[in-house]
């Protein structure tokens, strides 16, 4: 194909505006694209409440914590007297506590109240009687002097033989120069020779 003719090009002119209309293509979509981002702020903002914008979220409250007492042993055996360690922690100070057996007006376990320290703690060590030893679950009722009331559970299992101990067994032991016996082999059948004939 020729594309000179005498010094003068044969190829169509080339519009001026030919460059203009790609310009034109972006600025219109760059305008679609600003418009759509402004269209969806003023929806946002139309959406939410009058001041729900500059309001910040309410703190949740945190959870108190719960007085509660744990016993050391929680379990034993039924029929013995036992010796219970009890640990109060989380309770109102100042105040004192009182420890009864099975209800709230329950035979007492302390003679006197235990005191609550400022961390919210006590220890106390309490005796249960062989007769309230039943095999059972029973419960622990920890009182405070504002009001509060906590159980903890303690379970005494029925005896069974093997817990009584048995008395162990001496090991054997051989007096100097005691020999013991030694095993007889087992006897065999005797072979009778072949007889002779005369």
């Amino acid at each position: 194909m020729i594309t000179r003719w005498n010094g003068l090009s044969l190829d169509p002119p080339v519009p001026a505006n030919h460059d203009l209309e790609g310009t034109m293509t972006r600025v219109l979509v760059l305008t679609f694209i600003l418009g759509a981002c402004v269209v969806a702020v003023l929806l946002n903002v139309l959406m939410l409440p009058f001041g729900a914008a500059a309001q910040e979220p309410e703190p949740r409250p945190s959870p108190t914590p719960q007085p509660w007492i744990h016993l050391v042993p929680a379990q034993a055996v039924a029929g013995e007297d036992l010796l219970v360690q009890v640990t109060g922690i989380c309770w109102p100070y100042p105040g004192f506590v009182s420890l009864n057996w099975e209800r709230s007006d329950g035979p007492p376990l302390l003679a006197v109240p235990v005191a609550v320290e400022p961390d919210g703690g006590f220890a106390v060590e309490i005796r249960i009687p062989a007769e309230w030893a039943t095999p059972d679950s029973h419960a622990i009722l920890a009182t405070h002097s504002a009001g509060y009331t906590v159980a903890a559970s303690l379970a005494f299992a029925a005896p069974t033989p093997t817990d009584t101990p048995c008395p162990p067994i001496p090991p054997c032991r051989q007096t100097p120069g005691c020999r013991r016996p030694r095993p007889r082999p087992a006897a065999r059948p005797r072979r009778r020779p072949p007889r002779r004939r005369p």
